[in-house]
């Protein structure tokens, strides 16, 4: 209706007014940070998402195309595949935002708020969803190649080299991660909520 735009127009005058009038806010400076960060968020997401559906795709045509593979081969590819279609379940989930915009800053601005809180949370879970339900899955089909060459679970010292390869590069993701979602997301996602505060102050 004409009234609730005028209401919109008046609430957008305000709202600009007070992102002007408060240089300490640098609500440019806080837009660009987001813009920068939303945009390295898609280019991650789609690199990641290709790798998982490249993998999947790759172990599934050789679980259709090996004669013969024993079942703990069978269920380490298994859980490879499950593994990445679930790597990009959680991706795409962390993307999904149940907020609605009503076309203010300040409904914008929560809209960043909850995509950043997101974005941090599946960084600092990134063990549970991504690193160890693929090694896992590693672990396993490996152990599973190595039993239908030798007729042994029992690996070998090539084997135990391999694990531990595994496990440092594991720690390794598990640190970056860590790392980025407190040094990278978590300066944007604090000036995101200062520009918030200075909003509902007003």
């Amino acid at each position: 209706t004409i009234m609730e735009l005028d209401q919109l127009k008046n609430q957008w005058r305000k709202e600009m007014e007070i992102t002007q009038q408060n240089s300490g806010i640098a609500f440019t400076d806080v837009k660009e940070k987001v813009s920068r960060f939303n945009k390295a968020i898609f280019y991650r997401d789609c690199g990641e998402i290709t790798a998982a559906l490249v993998v999947a795709l790759l172990v599934t045509y050789r679980l259709l195309t090996t004669a013969q593979m024993g079942w703990l081969t069978y269920l380490g590819n298994g859980i490879i595949i499950g593994a990445c279609l679930f790597i990009v379940f959680m991706l795409l989930k962390s993307k999904k935002i149940t907020l609605n915009s009503d076309w203010t800053l300040a409904s914008r601005i929560d809209i960043e708020i909850t995509s950043l809180e997101n974005q941090k949370k599946l960084l600092q879970s990134i063990a549970s969803w991504y690193i160890a339900p693929i090694m896992l899955g590693v672990v396993l089909s490996s152990l599973g190649i190595h039993h239908d060459k030798t007729g042994s679970y029992m690996p070998n010292m090539g084997l135990w080299i391999y694990f531990g390869s595994c496990l440092i590069l594991s720690a390794f993701i598990y640190w970056l991660n860590r790392r980025a979602a407190n040094k990278k997301i978590e300066p944007v996602l604090t000036a995101v909520k200062n520009l918030r505060q200075q909003l509902n102050e007003h």
